[in-house]
């Protein structure tokens, strides 16, 4: 029996070029007919993820948290600020993903205009979940009062972003990555990142809140408007907080928004780590295959590592016999901005040579 190829390429966010034009030059020449979907490569202020969200709150270093690797350890972590005052402190908060949106789609519009983006790809703005940010930046006792007011302002910019792009060009992807850091319940301060089960006292059950916060922030997405989700396990200096031991919390985190959300979830991409080549890693995501195909949402494997020819054809040999034929396509692990221009070339070039183009 003959087994295909996949179908599809799927860039999960940024990529080391300097500017949106130049990625999407890059990038239009190595892939112009296996995305449905580019991001603009996070350039510019976007070059380290959420990064760009720390002036937001540098204004404020007393609800900074010190249990991540950013920031030193507190001396005055029980000099608490009164609760109360917080909404009036943090207002009028700007997380810009709406102008950096608005700016690189002009430049995509342009060049798919001219041609040099092919002419049914889609625009792809990447945005982190509230969870994320609470967690990388801001003190456990303050989260529930800080929480709902970056979440209003995020909510306000994806509104400016669908309001001034065309539903019909645009594709809105979550980016789940500190959530599952306590889905896999990662001792604290055992991994790069100083994340963990600190965050309990946040809310609990853990795995209801994860799912609801989730729900949520996707509910805000219109319906004619495409929306998929990268389950990301970290890649601070190459590395994951923990590498996934399975598929377990994506298949649990999949499954979840499948059957709660109102609308449809028309992709996802999850990693493979570069030692698993097996296919037992894929056991708890092929049991859920049957919700995946009948909710119609598209797989995205991140089983491309850069340099690593023949790893990738064995991880794709096990994808191929845990998925079967149809149904999903090829990604990195994570984004590709951190890699040096010859490792992010090879990556594009490889996930290209092991799968079928969308169009001819």
């Amino acid at each position: 029996m003959t087994t295909q190829a996949p179908r599809g390429v799927h860039l999960t966010g940024s990529t080391p070029f300097a500017t949106a034009s130049e990625h999407f030059h890059r990038v239009g020449a190595v892939l112009p007919h296996h995305l449905k979907s580019i991001p603009d490569g996070e350039t510019g202020p976007q070059g380290n993820w959420i990064g760009c969200q720390y002036p937001i709150f540098a204004r404020f270093p007393k609800l900074l948290s010190s249990g991540v690797w950013v920031f030193p350890p507190r001396e005055d972590i029980n000099d608490l600020v009164p609760l109360k005052g917080i909404p009036a402190m943090v207002r009028d908060i700007a997380v810009n993903y709406d102008v950096w949106a608005l700016q690189s789609y002009s430049e995509f519009r342009k060049l798919r205009d001219e041609g040099v983006i092919s002419k049914n790809v889609k625009f792809q703005v990447c945005l982190p979940t509230p969870l994320s940010v609470m967690i990388f930046y801001i003190h456990t006792p303050y989260r529930t009062t800080v929480e709902p007011l970056y979440e209003n302002a995020l909510m306000k910019a994806l509104r400016n972003i669908q309001d001034n792009i065309p539903h019909e060009d645009l594709v809105i992807q979550w980016d789940v990555v500190q959530e599952m850091s306590l889905l896999e319940d990662v001792p604290r301060m055992e991994n790069a990142y100083g994340l963990g089960k600190e965050s309990e006292s946040w809310f609990e059950p853990i795995d209801d809140g994860v799912i609801e916060r989730l729900v949520r922030v996707m509910g805000h997405v219109d319906k004619d408007v495409d929306m998929g989700m990268h389950i990301c396990y970290g890649d601070f200096m190459h590395k994951h907080f923990i590498q996934p031991p399975s598929t377990e919390k994506a298949a649990f985190v999949v499954s979840s928004l499948l059957k709660k959300l109102d609308r449809k979830l028309d992709y996802f991409q999850f990693p493979v780590a570069k030692a698993r080549d097996d296919e037992a890693y894929y056991d708890r995501m092929k049991s859920i295959l049957p919700l995946i195909h009948e909710k119609g949402t598209y797989i995205y494997v991140g089983l491309v590592h850069p340099n690593d020819e023949e790893g990738t054809k064995r991880k794709l040999a096990a994808a191929q016999k845990a998925l079967g034929d149809s149904g999903w396509g090829v990604a990195a692990e994570c984004g590709i901005g951190r890699e040096p221009l010859e490792g992010a070339m090879n990556v594009m070039e490889t996930s290209k040579a092991i799968s079928q183009p969308w169009s001819a």
